[in-house]
């Protein structure tokens, strides 16, 4: 069984993503008051949290799905950002790691469509 070593840092483009509890400029310490709380509902504080707990396990699956590191993370990458970029839209907050999954394996799809699109036009 192949292992993937891959952790969040090594991910292109997300690899700030690391620690949800520090944004870039801030010391490792939470603040208390106002400011950790309205944390806690800051889209970009949620989605690198989920991203930090879960990214490695979906890079893993769509690689084992993809067979190709890079497109893996790409996927990944996508699935995250869409969340972020969609997260005032999503109704239910607290699915918003099953929307990530589901993501992950609608790309993944039009991904290897298109590769196969590519193939058979090559062919001809």
């Amino acid at each position: 069984m192949h292992t993937d070593s891959t952790s969040a840092a090594d991910v292109p483009c997300l690899g700030h993503l690391t620690s949800p509890a520090q944004a870039p400029g801030q010391s490792g310490r939470r603040q208390a008051g106002p400011a950790a709380r309205s944390d806690a509902a800051d889209p970009a504080v949620i989605v690198t949290a989920l991203y930090s707990a879960h990214a490695l396990s979906l890079i893993r699956l769509a690689h084992i799905m993809l067979g190709n590191p890079e497109s893996a993370q790409d996927v990944v990458q996508e699935a995250f950002f869409g969340l972020y970029r969609r997260w005032d839209h999503l109704a239910d907050k607290d699915r918003a790691l099953g929307f990530s999954q589901v993501t992950v394996r609608t790309t993944r799809r039009r991904a290897l469509a298109a590769l196969g699109r590519i193939l058979k036009e090559a062919e001809q």
